[in-house]
């Protein structure tokens, strides 16, 4: 047998022998990171168990200038805000099949979600009227994904499902303050990957 015959044997055994390390590695504990934005860990309760709780905070700050022109004069109003939405929460992934490289599983989620926000238009000689925005809520959700071990560390995956979610905003302008409930259904993706510890 040649030497040739005889490498390509031993990277054929090397690498079936290989891939099946993938699908029984022993970590149970790693780093999530997904889009859309969120951190968070995955902790494998059993083989076909985990639950992955994730947190995401975002902050936006639009400043708008608004020219209106009249006759014999010419207006000017500006607006600042300035918004926190922070969500925290919690997955259960429930797989389908034994520990293989390609595995599936489905996935309810449940998630709080927090806006904080404050707001200042000038209203030319009225002044600066201030606003701020509270609202609460929370998200519940159900998605089918699929994952895959690239290595015996990193894992890719992606999700598809369903959502709803309800959130109360408190709204306070001027001394007065508004109440409003909003309710919201539609449809869920996302991918990420897991790096193990």
């Amino acid at each position: 047998m040649s030497r040739r015959v005889l490498g390509a044997c031993l990277l054929v055994i090397v690498g079936t022998g290989a891939m099946p390390a993938f699908a029984q590695s022993t970590h149970k504990l790693g780093v999530v990171m997904g889009y859309p934005t969120a951190a968070g860990v995955l902790w494998h309760v059993g083989d076909r168990i985990a639950l992955r709780p994730d947190f995401s905070v975002t902050r936006q700050q639009v400043e708008t200038t608004t020219t209106t022109m009249f006759v014999n004069t010419t207006e000017t109003f500006t607006s600042s805000t300035d918004t926190w939405n922070t969500s925290l929460g919690l997955s259960a992934l429930f797989y389908l099949g034994p520990q293989e490289d390609l595995r599936f599983y489905v996935s309810p989620r449940l998630a709080w979600l927090w806006t904080r926000g404050s707001s200042e238009n000038s209203l030319g000689s009225s002044g600066l009227t201030p606003r701020d925005v509270d609202t609460d809520g929370y998200l519940v959700s159900g998605a089918f994904g699929a994952q895959y071990s690239v290595s015996d560390r990193f894992r890719v995956f992606g999700e598809l499902g369903v959502t709803y979610s309800k959130q109360d905003d408190d709204t306070e302008l001027s001394g007065s303050r508004f109440t409003t409930s909003l309710t919201g259904f539609g449809l869920r993706s996302g991918v990420g990957i897991v790096v193990y510890f």
